[in-house]
């Protein structure tokens, strides 16, 4: 009888936690869409401490690299909010490599270590990783020109890119 009991209360955790990070999926959706991103944000974190499925864990750090990737809390500065959305953009990635999205973040990691961070050293490697990851994804042309432009000036750039009869123009 106790193991019924035992077998029965297992069986009972297991299906309530999975319906309650459900519930609280939807819950932190309608804070997003009331712009109530810390508490959004809170119960993103609290799916995430629950050991929830790939799925539900990857969607979950995506929605929180998201919301310190637009700053959408005021109350932290926007230098640690980039951190915070690279973090969760790795982590995203590393959750589940696999997901159709899981590229696009380990890019965008990248991609505000070089461009809004301006720490050309974490970018290099991220970006080189999401090259050896991802080899025949689209962006790793785009990697590829990321990482000859790291500490290029924004000119430099544009003047590199321009054809020689638009340079004579100028």
């Amino acid at each position: 009888m106790k193991k019924v009991l035992s077998f029965v209360a297992i069986i009972l955790m297991f299906g309530c936690s999975s319906h309650s990070n459900k519930d609280v999926f939807k819950e932190a959706r309608q804070h997003l869409s009331r712009q109530e991103f810390p508490e959004a944000v809170s119960n993103l974190k609290e799916i995430l401490s629950t050991n929830p499925d790939k799925e539900t864990a990857f969607k979950a750090a995506l929605e929180i690299a998201k919301v310190y990737h637009a700053h959408a809390i005021k109350s932290i500065s926007n230098d640690e909010s980039l951190k915070i959305a690279v973090e969760y953009y790795k982590r995203a990635n590393k959750i589940d490599p696999q997901a159709e999205e899981a590229p696009k973040a380990l890019f965008l990691a990248g991609f505000i270590e070089a461009n809004e961070l301006n720490d050309l050293t974490a970018a290099r490697a991220t970006y080189n990783k999401f090259i050896k990851m991802y080899p025949d994804n689209p962006m790793v042309e785009s990697a590829k020109k990321e990482i000859q432009n790291l500490g290029v000036p924004p000119e430099k750039i544009i003047e590199k890119n321009l054809a020689p009869n638009e340079l004579k123009k100028r």
